[in-house]
């Protein structure tokens, strides 16, 4: 019985594999589909909001979770932060191939802002949360319907919706399968799911991504994050749950992956009727301008990392020079020491040639008077054998 219940509590992936190979203290990977498992995650019945107060994804989830564990803003920042970043950057995407008006659900819609963008913009949209106190704060705050509960919970017909919303929630699914699979049966035949999600880079081992400091380590949250899938993974389950088509858009973020998933092949929408779209209404020209300005910023930025990237290239470039001179320069001291050395080399060996040549000067000196008394001598002899002591010199020369 004992190990009936160990198998019971061992993790599986969502694919049904219990084969996971070590990847982190946290993490298993799947060997099957490529997705990154929780060894330590929340149980069904734990994601579940009963008590708003205690429960894990009831209000202290958005305050004491996100702002002291996690570093990140609460709700009431993110009300207003997410609306210029992320909901446009997520409208962009959805506008790409579907334009209103269109029913669009998003699930974990948080604070419920990127659905009153949507809904200015024109779609008929509506948001759903776990807990019944963001439920209500997105309606005061945006006054957008929201659904409370469980996907699986909710009276929705099959094929009621034209587009399904997942940003920063397919992670913290229990079920993802099942979940997706219930999703899809609300779309229509030409319906659609966008998901924004972290990337598993597969491939690459906890210890490569912690030497290259990866910024998706930051999104090993254990607790939460479930199920981190990688490209390959994420393209069986929608495969599997009847969405084979799978889209790959970029994303704000570069340890996120945006994932659009349909039955059959999407045709993106024409910018110049995007445009004309979002002239219809008063709410969608306000759209169309914070789209537009979303735009221009983004042309900014890219030029900015664009004179950035310069500024880098150059900056490195001036690195590499200085350290040129350095290198020459040194090279350039040790040569001169170099040349200081032989100078003196030179000098020294020029003093002892002054005092040789002095030396042999004198020795020159003393031979040429050596000389001089040999030819005197030599003189003396001549005269002497003319001379009638001829004898007597010969006589001394003997003597």
């Amino acid at each position: 019985m004992a190990g009936v219940k160990e198998a019971a509590l061992q993790p599986r992936c969502w694919c049904g594999n219990a084969t996971l190979v070590d990847f982190s203290k946290a993490y298993g990977a799947c060997s099957e589909c490529g997705t990154l498992v929780s060894r330590c995650g929340l149980r069904p019945e734990e994601a579940e909001v009963h008590d708003d107060e205690h429960d894990f994804y009831g209000k202290p989830y958005w305050f004491t979770r996100q702002r002291d564990e996690l570093g990140f803003p609460d709700i009431y920042e993110r009300a207003s932060l997410d609306l210029p970043e992320r909901c446009l950057r997520w409208l962009r995407t959805l506008l790409t191939y579907q334009l209103p008006p269109a029913r669009v659900l998003e699930l974990g819609s948080g604070h419920g802002a990127f659905v009153a963008l949507m809904r200015a913009a024109g779609f008929e949209a509506s948001g759903l949360e776990l807990s019944p106190w963001v439920v209500e704060f997105a309606r005061s705050t945006f006054e957008v319907p929201m659904l409370l509960g469980p996907i699986e919970s909710q009276a929705l017909a099959e094929r009621s919706l034209d587009v399904v919303v997942l940003n920063d929630v397919l992670e913290h699914l229990v079920e993802p399968r099942a979940t997706m699979r219930h999703c899809a049966k609300l779309l229509g035949s030409d319906g659609f799911v966008v998901a924004q999600t972290p990337c598993y880079p597969e491939g690459q081992s906890y210890g490569e991504l912690m030497e290259a400091n990866h910024p998706f380590l930051a999104m090993l949250q254990e607790r939460e994050h479930l199920y981190l899938f990688s490209q390959r993974g994420v393209r069986r389950l929608f495969a599997e749950v009847g969405l084979p088509i799978v889209r790959f858009e970029p994303a704000l973020f570069p340890y996120d992956m945006v994932v659009v998933a349909s039955r059959e092949e999407l045709t993106s929408t024409d910018p110049k009727h995007r445009q004309e779209t979002l002239l219809a209404s008063p709410s969608a020209r306000l759209v169309k301008a914070m789209t537009e300005l979303d735009e221009r910023m983004r042309e900014l930025s890219r030029r900015l990392d664009e004179v950035e990237g310069d500024r880098r290239e150059r900056i490195t470039m001036i690195e590499r020079l200085n350290g040129h001179i350095d290198r020459t320069s040194r090279d350039y001291e040790a040569r001169q020491r170099i040349i200081i050395d032989q100078q003196a080399t030179i000098e020294r060996v020029a003093a002892a040639s002054e005092a040789q040549l002095h030396v042999i000067s004198d020795q020159q000196a003393t031979i040429d008077k050596l000389v001089q008394q040999r030819e005197y001598l030599s003189e003396i002899e001549a005269r002497m054998r003319q001379s009638r002591l001829g004898w007597l010199f010969r006589l001394l020369r003997i003597l």
